[in-house]
């Protein structure tokens, strides 16, 4: 949003509608960028976890093998 259009708005809407506007997009981008840090977050522990879940089952099988 360029200056020219903030003061279009404000000019002809008013100032609290404006206000409202600017507010509701800063939220709404904020909110998405976290919202996509959460989502890489989530991505990563799902990730850890597949890991760690091959890890035991070969500790596992390991374990089994040498108590034959």
């Amino acid at each position: 949003m360029n200056a020219e259009e903030i003061i279009s708005l404000v000019a002809n809407v008013g100032f609290p509608v404006s206000l409202c506007v600017i507010l509701l997009r800063y939220i709404l981008k904020t909110l998405g960028e976290k919202l996509d840090r959460l989502d890489q977050s989530v991505n990563q522990l799902i990730l850890t976890i597949k890991d760690l879940n091959i890890q035991k089952s070969s500790i596992v099988i390991k374990d089994d093998h040498s108590t034959d």
